[in-house]
């Protein structure tokens, strides 16, 4: 590399703002016109190198990509240094040396990514004299870019009512090349629920259907792809099967003197009428608010005296429920002296 005089510190701020690519393992920079490579980073008897951010990109998880920075010895004497990556995951060859007035050298790095999608910042200090004092450090940037793409990244079924079906559909991301001749399928669907996942037949992704039960509760699983005829594929399955009718929150904490506010809403965003009962303990009042006749109704609940509710084992819990023509609702109550 043909050495070039120092610039400024406001020149080095300028080309601080660069950034040098290294595409998919190459070992070439690619450098802005008109701009040194090199930079002094400590006055006097030291190593000069670039203060551009480097970013190496892989192609393929487990792979070592790989480039190169330049270190100059521009004094007039010789400088033993010696390199220290931040990361285990980085090889550094050579790691320490002697350069000799007036000579530069290629240091060679790789940085291994092991999974798609991963990103590293990695960072090389050079390390001068006897006294092993940091002058300088690289910084590298490195990527495994995915090739796939599930959207959206997972089944999200949200809340269903109970006895309710309700489908999602997603498709496959090609960020790269398609494989000619091979077709996305499905491999296999594990799930606490009954989920059937087919191909859509208008477009060329797929659709996900919850089948109706009875059972409330979490929605956990995952739906296996393969890709590319080789690569597999997770796709997460959530959501929660529940009641009709839901209070937020479900756990509330009461003391006396302090109303606490419950939102009672309809899943299905239908209108909520007027509930046709409301069970409470003595001592506790519960109001409706005012309805805007929409899905959703607020209620204000109060305590005059905690203490009416403990028993011999010390139990603060209540339940406080509301009937919607045979559609039932509860909150959880903890009591709080």
């Amino acid at each position: 590399m043909n050495e070039q005089p120092v610039r400024s510190k406001r020149s080095r701020r300028l080309r601080s703002a660069l950034i040098l690519i290294v595409g998919f393992g190459s070992l070439s920079l690619l450098i802005a016109a008109g701009f040194s490579v090199l930079t002094s980073t400590a006055g006097g008897e030291s190593l000069d190198t670039i203060d551009l951010p480097i970013v190496i990109k892989a192609k393929n998880p487990g792979e070592v990509v790989e480039s190169t920075f330049p270190i100059a010895n521009r004094g007039t004497k010789p400088i033993a240094y010696e390199l220290s990556p931040s990361c285990g995951c980085t090889e550094v060859r050579p790691m320490s040396g002697t350069l000799e007035p007036g000579s530069t050298l290629d240091v060679h790095f790789g940085v291994k990514l092991n999974v798609e999608g991963e990103e590293k910042n990695v960072t090389i200090a050079i390390l001068e004299g006897k006294e092993r004092k940091q002058t300088s450090t690289i910084q590298i940037h490195a990527q495994l870019p995915e090739s796939h793409k599930v959207a959206p990244d997972r089944i999200d079924f949200g809340m269903i009512g109970k006895g309710k079906a309700k489908t999602v559909a997603f498709h496959v991301e090609h960020l790269g090349h398609q494989t000619e001749g091979t077709v996305d399928r499905i491999v296999a669907v594990n799930c606490n629920r009954t989920v059937a996942v087919e191909r859509d037949a208008h477009t060329e992704g797929f659709i996900a259907r919850i089948e109706p039960e009875d059972r409330d509760g979490m929605i956990q699983g995952e739906i296996q792809l393969l890709v590319d005829g080789s690569k597999e594929l997770k796709v997460p399955i959530c959501g929660e099967i529940t009641e009709p009718i839901i209070a937020a929150p479900r756990i509330i904490e009461l003391s006396a003197g302090t109303p606490v506010r419950v939102i009672l809403r309809r899943i299905d965003r239908r209108i909520l009428c007027e509930p046709t009962a409301i069970d409470a303990p003595r001592g506790v009042s519960v109001t409706m608010l005012k309805s805007n006749g929409g899905s959703t109704r607020l209620a204000e609940i109060g305590l005059d005296d905690p203490t009416r509710f403990l028993d011999k084992e010390g139990n603060r819990r209540i339940r406080i429920g509301w009937d919607f023509s045979g559609v039932r609702c509860e909150v959880e109550c903890l009591i709080k002296p």
